[in-house]
C-alpha cells in the first residue's frame, strides 16, 4: 500500500503482515487495548467470512453489521466518543472500528462492559465469550 504501518491484512494476496516488534509489544501489556495480533487477525476473520455463504458466515456478518451500526448512527457515535474509551483510530472506518473494539473486548472486557454496555453486548453476541449476567 506504500504506507508505513505496523500491520496489514491484505485479502487480495491472502496475507497478514505485521512488525514482529509491534506484535510482541501488543502482548506485553495485556490491558492497554493495543494488540496488533488481535487487530490484524480481526481483519482477516472479517475477510474470510465475506467469502463464505454458510450459516456461520451469515451469523458473523449479521453481528458485524450490528457492531458497525454504532458508528453510522450519529447519536450512537456521539455516545462512543463521549465515553472516551475507544482510541481515535476506531473512527477511521468501519473495519478499523471493528478491529479496535475487538482489541478492547479481549483486553479490557470489564471496562468495556461498564463504559459501553450496548456495544459490548453486540460484540459479545458475536464472540460469545462472556455470560450475559
Amino acid at each position: 500500500t506504500n504506507q508505513m504501518h505496523k500491520g496489514e491484512t491484505n485479502p487480495k494476496v491472502k496475507a497478514i503482515v505485521f512488525s514482529w516488534e509491534g506484535f510482541v509489544k501488543g502482548i506485553q501489556i495485556p490491558d492497554d487495548n493495543l494488540n496488533l495480533g488481535i487487530h490484524e487477525f480481526t481483519h482477516a476473520l472479517y475477510f474470510s467470512f465475506l467469502k463464505q455463504n454458510d450459516a456461520e458466515a451469515k451469523n458473523f456478518i449479521r453481528n458485524y453489521k450490528q457492531i458497525v451500526h454504532f458508528t453510522k448512527d450519529p447519536l450512537e457515535k456521539k455516545k462512543l466518543v463521549k465515553a472516551n474509551y475507544l482510541r481515535d483510530y476506531a473512527f477511521e472506518n468501519q473495519h478499523e472500528f471493528f478491529a479496535v473494539i475487538t482489541e478492547n473486548y479481549f483486553e479490557t472486557p470489564l471496562e468495556f462492559r461498564a463504559k459501553l454496555p450496548e456495544l459490548f453486548m453486540a460484540a459479545n453476541n458475536l464472540y460469545r465469550i462472556y455470560n450475559h449476567k
